[in-house]
């Protein structure tokens, strides 16, 4: 009984101890468009620091940046919204970017980072750039 108890405490340690980042929908779909607006979603804190990062990162796959969506074929707005915690130093919690189209209001891809229990201190340009890798290994870069 202890060591089926041991295994299983082990078990929940060893899986609240990974930090996860994870993409949905269809990334390949976005990297045909050529404009891009960056919004944080309503309720959140909108953090300049997120926000630079992710305009950082799709400029560098050749979007042209605009200040609000626009409804046209080539164009995608990227939602985030991020919650933040307090562990002597603030952190990032979680994260989460929708590329939307604008047209229709469907969510087209979306990625998500989520820290664990036994966080670490990530800043935002690193959890960006690991989001937009994982992103660009479903296909989302190719410029």
């Amino acid at each position: 009984m202890a060591k089926g108890l041991f295994w299983l405490a082990l078990g929940f340690l060893l899986s609240s101890c990974a930090t996860t980042y994870e993409v949905g929908g269809n990334p390949a779909s976005i990297s045909s468009r050529q404009t891009a607006s960056v919004e944080a979603r309503p309720g959140y804190s909108g953090d300049a620091a997120i926000r630079s990062a992710i305009t950082g990162e799709l400029r560098q796959r050749g979007f042209r940046l605009t200040e609000s969506r626009r409804k046209t074929n080539d164009h995608v707005a990227v939602v985030y919204g991020d919650t933040w915690r307090w562990d002597f130093v603030t952190y990032i919690l979680r994260m989460e970017m929708e590329f939307i189209d604008p047209q229709t209001g469907a969510i087209i891809a979306d990625a998500e980072y989520r820290n664990s229990a036994a966080h670490g201190y990530a800043g935002a340009e690193t959890i960006v750039r690991n989001l937009f890798a994982e992103l660009d290994r479903q296909g989302f870069k190719n410029r």
